[in-house]
C-alpha cells in the first residue's frame, strides 16, 4: 500500500462549540501523533471551525441535540485510525504522552481494547512543572476503533461498558491537561447549569439503580462546583443509599464516598463524613483521598493524634505507589503533610512537625504551605536549621529561606544557607553570596545567573549592582521584569516588590542600590 494511504495509528476525535480561544493549543498538542484529527462542531458562532481546519483537522458540523454521546459518536463514525483518542477542546495531550503513544501502541496485545488515561484538571495559567493539578481523574479515553465502541448517556457520557465487553482495559501513562473546570471557565460558560439540566432530564427517565446512583453522584458533583453543598450532600446521600443495597460496589463507589465525605465536611456533618470515609476505606483500603478526609475530619473534631496518623497514612500510600498523582487531588498530598505538621507545631511538638514538613518538602519543594510550617518550626531553633541544611535538597532549602526572609527572620535564613555543604547547588551558592553581603567570588557571581524566583532575581540584581557587575545586574532585572511581570518596567520601590524590597533593606542592599541606581535598575 502507498505510504500516504496507510491506516493512521490514532484518530483524535474532539467535540467543540465556540472554543476559538482553546482549540489551537489542543490541536497543536496532538500534532506529533501524526494521525488524523476529527472535530465535531456543535454550532460555533466564532472561528472554532476555521482555526481547526487551518491546523489540518477534518471538521464535521453536527447541530447540538442536548446529547454528548450523539456528538461523540458522530466523530467516531468518521475515524479511520487503529485507535481513537477522545479529547475536549480545553484539553492538551502532554508531550511525553504523545511520545509514549507512538512508541507503545503498535506493541499492544490484541486482547487489550482500551486504556485509561489521567485527566489533570488545572487552573488557567498554572505551570504544570511547578503547580499540582486541582484534581486528577482516571477515565477511558483511548480505545480501539471498532463499530461496537460507541458512547452512551446524554451527559458524562461513558464508553467503558461497550469497550469492556470486547476485551481488557489497561492503565496507561497517558496524561491530559484539562482547563475546563477552572472556576473562571465554569462560570463564564454556564457549565454547571447546563449539566444540572441534562442530569435532571436523565434522572427523570428512570433506569436501573446503579445507573441512577451514577447520575445522582454526578448531580452532587455539579452542586459542589456551584458551592451548594447541602444540595450536593442530599444528592450524594441518595446515590449512596442505592449503592449500599447492591451486592457488589460499582466502579464509581470510591469516588462517590469521597465526594460525599467532602460535602459532609463542608456542611459540618462530622459523623456523616466519618461514615462516608469508612465506607471507602473498608472497600478500597489504599484510597489515599479517603484517609486524608478521615484525618481532616478527626482533626476538626479535636482528635489530633488519630487525625495526624491518618493524614500521614494518606501520604504513605501515595509514596508507596511511587506517584503522588494517584490521589484524586494531588493538592491533598501536600495538605496532608502541611496539616499534620501544622497541627503538631501548634501543639508545641516542633521537632516532629519539622521532620514531617521536611519530608514533604523533598517531594514537593515548591510548596509554600510546607515551607511555611518548616519556617515556623525552625525559627530560633539552630538544631532544626542544621538538620535541614545537611539533609535537604536545594529547592526545599530555598523555599524555606524565602519564607524566613518574608517573615523578617534574616538570621535564621542566613544560618540555614551558610550551613549547607560546600558542594551546594548553584542557586544555594548564589544565596550564600546574597546573605553574606561580602564581595562574591567569581564562582558566586556566575551562580547568580541561575536565579529564577522573583525575590532571588531582585536581591541578586542589587548585589551585582552593589559590586559593580552592571551587565549581570541588568540581565537579572530584565529576567525579573519579563518572566514574572509581563515586561513591565520595575523600580526597586515598585509596590509589587514590597516583600523583596523589605528583605533587601534588612540585608543592607537597598540603600546602596538606590544610591547608585536612582531607584531603578537601568
Amino acid at each position: 500500500m502507498h505510504e500516504s494511504r496507510r491506516r493512521p495509528l490514532v484518530s483524535t476525535c474532539i467535540i467543540a462549540k465556540d472554543e476559538a480561544a482553546m482549540i489551537g493549543e489542543c490541536l497543536r498538542s496532538v500534532a506529533t501523533l501524526g494521525g488524523e484529527v476529527i472535530l465535531v462542531d456543535t454550532g460555533s458562532t466564532d472561528a472554532t471551525a476555521e482555526i481547526a481546519q487551518g491546523l489540518g483537522a477534518t471538521v464535521i458540523l453536527h447541530p447540538w441535540e442536548g446529547d454528548f454521546s450523539a456528538a461523540r459518536n458522530a466523530g467516531i463514525e468518521r475515524a479511520h485510525g487503529e485507535w481513537i483518542l477522545v479529547l475536549d477542546a480545553d484539553e492538551r495531550l502532554v508531550a511525553q504522552s504523545a511520545q509514549w503513544m507512538r512508541r507503545e501502541l503498535p506493541l499492544v496485545r490484541p486482547d487489550v481494547q482500551g486504556m485509561n488515561v489521567q485527566i489533570l484538571n488545572r487552573a488557567l495559567g498554572s505551570d504544570p512543572l511547578r503547580t499540582p493539578p486541582m484534581d486528577v481523574v482516571r477515565t477511558l479515553r483511548l480505545f480501539r476503533n471498532h463499530p461496537s465502541h460507541r458512547f452512551q448517556q446524554r451527559i458524562h457520557e461513558q464508553i467503558f461498558p461497550a469497550v469492556s465487553k470486547r476485551g481488557l482495559i489497561f492503565e496507561s501513562e497517558i496524561q491530559l491537561d484539562h482547563y475546563g473546570y477552572d472556576p473562571r471557565v465554569v462560570a463564564d460558560r454556564g457549565k454547571v447549569q447546563r449539566n444540572l439540566d441534562l442530569l435532571r432530564a436523565d434522572l427523570a427517565g428512570g433506569g436501573p439503580p446503579e445507573y441512577r446512583a451514577y447520575l445522582l453522584m454526578q448531580l452532587g458533583r455539579e452542586y459542589q462546583r456551584a458551592q451548594d453543598f447541602p444540595k450536593a450532600k442530599e444528592a450524594l446521600e441518595e446515590a449512596m443509599a442505592l449503592v449500599l443495597v447492591q451486592k457488589e460496589a460499582p466502579s464509581f463507589a470510591e469516588a462517590l464516598g469521597i465526594y460525599l465525605a467532602e460535602s459532609c465536611l463542608e456542611c459540618k456533618d462530622a459523623d456523616g463524613a466519618r461514615r462516608a470515609c469508612t465506607f471507602v476505606t473498608e472497600r478500597f483500603p489504599l484510597s489515599s483521598d479517603a484517609w486524608f478526609l478521615l484525618g481532616s475530619g478527626e482533626i476538626d473534631a479535636g482528635e489530633l493524634g488519630q487525625g495526624v496518623t491518618h493524614l500521614l497514612w494518606s501520604c504513605a500510600l501515595v509514596e508507596r505507589a511511587g506517584n503522588r498523582q494517584v490521589m484524586r487531588s494531588p493538592m491533598r498530598w501536600e495538605s496532608s503533610y502541611a496539616r499534620a505538621a501544622g497541627q503538631l507545631a501548634n501543639a508545641g511538638a516542633f521537632e516532629a512537625a519539622a521532620e514531617i514538613a521536611r519530608v514533604g518538602l523533598e517531594q514537593m519543594p515548591h510548596s509554600l504551605a510546607l515551607a511555611a510550617v518548616y519556617a515556623q518550626c525552625a525559627h530560633g531553633r539552630p538544631e532544626v536549621l542544621s538538620r535541614m541544611a545537611k539533609s535537604s535538597s536545594a529547592p526545599a532549602i530555598l523555599a524555606v529561606v524565602r519564607i524566613l526572609l518574608a517573615g523578617d527572620a534574616v538570621d535564621d535564613a542566613r544560618a540555614l544557607v551558610l550551613a549547607t555543604p560546600q558542594q551546594a547547588a548553584r542557586q544555594l551558592v548564589a544565596w550564600q553570596a546574597i546573605l553574606r553581603a561580602e564581595r562574591p567570588t567569581r564562582r558566586e557571581f556566575t551562580a547568580l545567573q541561575s536565579l529564577d524566583a522573583p525575590i532571588d532575581l531582585y536581591l541578586g540584581a542589587l548585589l551585582a549592582r552593589r559590586f559593580g557587575e552592571q551587565a549581570l545586574a541588568q540581565a537579572l532585572w530584565r529576567t525579573l521584569e519579563h518572566e514574572h511581570y509581563g515586561g513591565a518596567t520595575l523600580g526597586v520601590d515598585t509596590d509589587v516588590l514590597e516583600t523583596p524590597r523589605r528583605a533587601a533593606e534588612r540585608l543592607g542592599l537597598l540603600e546602596a542600590a538606590q544610591e547608585t541606581m536612582g531607584g531603578e535598575v537601568q
